[in-house]
């Protein structure tokens, strides 16, 4: 009837820990979102969820009360951290509409930009086929208007250079408080350069993800 021996530690851990977000409610949105094509296929991307689960595990360390909503994602998180499921964009949104209240909200998922036409059955796959796709809504919005607190979204760039992806990142400031930016490439990496990017300033830090996850998780603390 003993909890696991990583339950254990990780609760150890919570003890022994900073205590800097002791008491306060953090939500994690990670991995990726997919959206059907048929009955059978699905549009996806290749989130990993590491970034997720890191920032998930540091917040348990640091004191705070942590639920995860969690897509596709090949890291899961330990057991100690509870966690809703969802695959499309509809799902996560009907989680939104049902969300509690929350001292700080941070968003490293991979959602989908593009939302095919579904199609009922399954496509016959002897022929060529063409997607038509049609933007997507952008969840963070969905977030503002729901979530008071603090709410951190994340912002990926690919074939551009540092002071172009801060510029898109500061585009997100108008329904967030803070911007984590990073390249392409860091997906599913153990290490990772990212961007810090708030309406004060822009500050480059890189370590692995628990790293990067005590950063972000500190300034937090800071500005609860």
């Amino acid at each position: 009837k003993l909890p696991t021996k990583e339950r254990i530690v990780a609760e150890v851990c919570k003890i022994a820990g900073p205590k800097n977000l002791a008491g306060k409610k953090i939500l994690v949105i990670g991995g990726g979102s997919s959206e059907p094509i048929d009955d059978v296929r699905v549009i996806s991307n290749k989130s990993s969820g590491f970034m997720a689960t890191s920032l998930c595990e540091v917040a348990h360390v640091m004191g705070a009360n942590v639920d995860l909503w969690l897509g596709n994602a090949v890291h899961k998180p330990g057991e100690w951290i509870k966690t809703k499921r969802f695959s499309t964009l509809t799902e996560l949104k009907s989680l939104i509409k049902a969300k509690g209240k929350y001292d700080a909200v941070i968003v490293p998922a991979a959602l989908s930009d593009f939302i095919p036409t579904t199609v009922k059955g399954k496509l016959d796959s002897t022929e060529p086929i063409s997607l038509k796709m049609k933007k997507a809504p952008k969840i963070i919005d969905n977030l503002r208007k729901k979530h008071k607190g603090l709410l951190y979204a994340f912002k990926l760039g690919s074939r551009i250079n540092n002071d172009e992806l801060i510029k898109k990142a500061k585009g997100l400031l108008k329904h967030s408080d803070c911007v984590i930016a990073n390249f392409s490439d860091a997906m599913g990496s153990k290490e990772s350069k990212v961007a810090i990017v708030d309406k004060k300033k822009s500050e480059w830090i890189e370590g692995t993800k628990i790293e990067l996850s005590k950063k972000i998780l500190e300034k937090i603390a800071s500005e609860i």
